[in-house]
C-alpha cells in the first residue's frame, strides 16, 4: 500500500518546470528516467487511453517518491477524466503532479508541498489520501 498526494497548479505553468523542481525536491538519483505519453494515446503496458500528456517515472529508481504527472494539451488546462477513482475531484488545474511513498515510510509529503509553493507562487491546492479534501496551504 502507498500514500499518494496529489498538487494541482490552477495557474498556467511549465510542466517541465515543475517536473524538474519535483525531481530535485524528492532528491532523484542519477541517471533518474521517465516516460513520457501524448494526450489521447492507448499506453502499451495497460491498454488504458487517458485524455491528458503524462509524464511517468517507473518505480525501483531509488527515488524518495514514485512521480507521475498530468497536463494540459498545448498549455490548456487538465481534462476531467471519467475513468478517475478521486476521492473528491479536484480544482480546475493546469498541472496534476502526483508523489506517491509506501505506507509506514516515515516520509511527510508536506515539506515538498511547501518547497513547490515557494518555488511557484501561483495559486496550488494538493490532496492527501488520507482526506478527501484539497488544501490550498501547507503546514510545513
Amino acid at each position: 500500500m502507498t500514500l499518494t498526494t496529489h498538487i494541482r497548479f490552477v495557474d498556467p505553468v511549465d510542466p517541465r518546470a515543475v517536473w524538474d523542481a519535483a525531481q530535485e525536491i524528492v532528491g532523484v538519483p542519477n541517471g533518474y528516467h521517465w516516460e513520457v505519453f501524448p494526450a489521447n494515446q492507448r499506453r502499451e503496458h495497460s491498454g488504458l487511453v487517458f485524455p491528458n500528456a503524462e509524464w511517468s517515472a517507473p518505480a525501483d529508481q531509488g527515488a524518495n517518491a514514485l512521480m507521475w504527472m498530468w497536463y494540459g494539451h498545448e498549455g490548456g488546462r487538465l481534462l476531467d477524466d471519467p475513468e478517475e477513482d478521486e476521492i473528491e475531484p479536484g480544482p480546475p488545474a493546469y498541472v496534476e503532479l502526483c508523489l506517491d511513498t509506501p505506507y509506514g515510510a516515515a516520509v511527510d509529503h508536506r515539506p515538498w508541498i511547501a518547497a513547490l509553493q515557494a518555488q511557484f507562487p501561483g495559486a496550488l491546492w494538493w490532496q492527501g489520501e488520507c482526506c478527501a479534501d484539497w488544501h490550498d496551504q501547507v503546514d510545513a
